[in-house]
């Protein structure tokens, strides 16, 4: 049984779910598409029951993979206009005014040199497959401490904002920016607090792996639950699952003590969603071909 997850009040509506936590890690398929080599968001689709949306990081293609849970590929789309994928390293998807949308973080920065990234916004497409994804809108960002390596993010529809988890030094901040631009330009990320509790890395897993072992303990993918009663934060080792109390801020939520929800050892997870229907919290990872990790809610 993994970590136990306490029963949660949701924010809107207020119902009350009863979880116990998590079955076993499974594997139910594996990606064989060869383009999908570098798995670096993962996010489940708003619009049709077992399907997922991947992308891959910088050095491939800029675009967007439709899986279903076989592993099979359904699409591949490119989002028109835009020619070169920087380091896209976060995908999620949302509901807003009543549409679903894909949001691509091009926000991946592992030398500490973008003072500028981008979100592009694309709306969810019904039927597949399809080649192209025109941009509803994207947004330009800044964190006011510069440039840094983000790799996590998770949109709240309800608070109308994004949700961005940096990498690469403790503690991770927690950032937010307006989803929906309110004028032309840059926008500033506002500094939300700080992910503290996730345990840093071991002696023993700087030793088992010396390149990957330091950033045991660092965000690499971020799904929120549909519910919003909390966010589920993968590392290199495991997963986190931060339970949301009822009036409390995202902020408040990752400042507290996780639960663990343990994983496989995977080659470099850096993908996670919940699906649609908060059943279920999936994970992959990076290398050909990669499995697609499922773990069973599990109902008191």
């Amino acid at each position: 049984m993994i970590a136990a997850i306490l029963a949660l009040g949701l924010l809107l509506p207020a119902v009350e779910l009863d979880l116990a936590g998590y079955g076993p890690p499974r594997t139910i398929a594996s990606l064989e598409n060869p383009e999908i080599s570098e798995a670096s968001g993962l996010a489940a689709s708003l619009v049709a029951p077992d399907r997922y949306w991947l992308i891959n990081d910088s050095g491939n293609a800029p675009a967007l993979f439709a899986v279903d849970r076989s592993g099979a590929t359904l699409a591949r789309a490119t989002i028109d206009g835009v020619t070169k994928n920087v380091d896209w390293e976060a995908l999620d998807t949302f509901e807003l005014d009543g549409r679903p949308y894909l949001i691509v973080g091009d926000v991946g920065d592992n030398q500490g040199v973008r003072e500028e990234t981008t979100l592009y916004i694309v709306e969810e497409p019904v039927t597949l497959p399809v080649d192209t994804l025109t941009i509803a809108w994207r947004l330009r960002l800044r964190l006011p401490t510069g440039a840094t390596d983000v790799e996590s993010l998770f949109v709240d529809p309800v608070e109308r904002r994004v949700y961005l988890l940096t990498k690469r030094k403790y503690p991770a901040v927690l950032w937010s920016v307006p989803l929906e631009p309110k004028a032309r330009g840059v926008a500033t990320a506002r500094r939300e607090g700080v992910v503290s509790r996730i345990p840093r890395p071991t002696d023993a897993d700087l030793a088992e792996d010396p390149r990957l072992g330091q950033y045991r303990g660092q965000p690499t993918d971020a799904s929120m639950h549909p519910d919003r009663t909390g966010v589920a934060v993968l590392t290199y080792g495991d997963a986190y699952w931060f339970p949301r109390r009822e009036g409390k801020t995202w902020a408040e939520a990752l400042a507290l003590d996780p639960w663990l929800i343990e994983l496989p050892t995977l080659r470099q997870a850096e993908g996670t969603a919940f699906s649609a229907d908060g059943s279920t919290l999936l994970v992959t990872s990076e290398g050909t071909p990669a499995p697609l990790v499922e773990l069973q809610a599990e109902m008191r």
